[in-house]
């Protein structure tokens, strides 16, 4: 049984067709005018479903075209429908006709249905468990980062400390150094003073002594000039 029998139609359906016996095929199994049991409508519900989403996509119903022209006729078997006489040319009975052999088709065809089904739902189940993997790796990722972010910011710190006491050590030498550097012209300056005023002290003195030797010469001339007349002293 193909998947066009399951929907009813022919291989040349169009995509309108195709669309249309799928919607007419869930009014008929929803309404149950078979009086189906409720594990066998959702069943051919299945299959019906599966049957439209290959047959509707351009890119599948051209693979499953392709797949069903080389299967051999012992894998895809042909189903041959004799209508009565009495039918011929009767198109509500020809569609009837095709729905019952479609629906009988069905029950065959939800086997595989099932068995899709069932690995489609372990492939979600491993896809969740991956993803749930794949979320605690990420978290034990970034829980790791997280350490080593704190360890450097850690290591930083530190090295800031160190620095900064190292710039401290350098800005309390660089003071020390300036106060002696300060200290030592302070000292070179009073020194300079001091030869200063010992300079003008010695100035002073041979200022005075050369003014007395000048006392002592004037006063020796004029003796000179009193007793002899005359000064013999220069």
């Amino acid at each position: 049984m193909t998947l066009y029998e399951i929907l009813g139609i022919e291989q040349s359906a169009t995509t309108i067709q195709v669309d249309a016996a799928y919607r007419a095929f869930q009014a008929r199994l929803k309404a149950n005018v078979a009086g189906l049991s409720n594990n066998e409508v959702e069943t051919q519900l299945l299959a019906v479903k599966e049957a439209y989403a290959t047959l509707s996509n351009p890119i599948l119903r051209q693979r499953y075209d392709l797949k069903l022209a080389g299967a051999t006729s012992a894998a895809q078997p042909t189903i041959t429908v004799y209508e009565p006489r009495h039918a011929q040319g009767s198109s509500l009975a020809k569609i009837a006709l095709i729905g019952t052999l479609a629906l009988a088709a069905i029950y065959v065809y939800s086997e595989k249905a099932k068995e899709r089904e069932k690995l489609r739902i372990e492939h979600e189940h491993q896809v969740q468990m991956k993803a749930a993997q794949i979320a605690e790796e990420k978290q034990k990722q970034s829980a790791r980062i997280q350490d080593q972010l704190m360890e450097r910011s850690s290591a930083n710190s530190e090295l800031q400390q160190h620095r900064a006491a190292v710039a401290q050590y350098e800005r309390e030498s660089a003071q020390r150094q300036q106060q002696e550097l300060l200290q030592r012209r302070q000292e070179l300056a009073q020194q300079q003073q001091e030869q200063r005023e010992e300079a003008n002290r010695r100035r002073q003195e041979q200022l005075a002594q050369q003014q007395r030797l000048q006392n002592e010469k004037r006063y020796l001339q004029q003796l000179e000039r009193e007793r002899y007349g005359k000064v013999i002293t220069y």
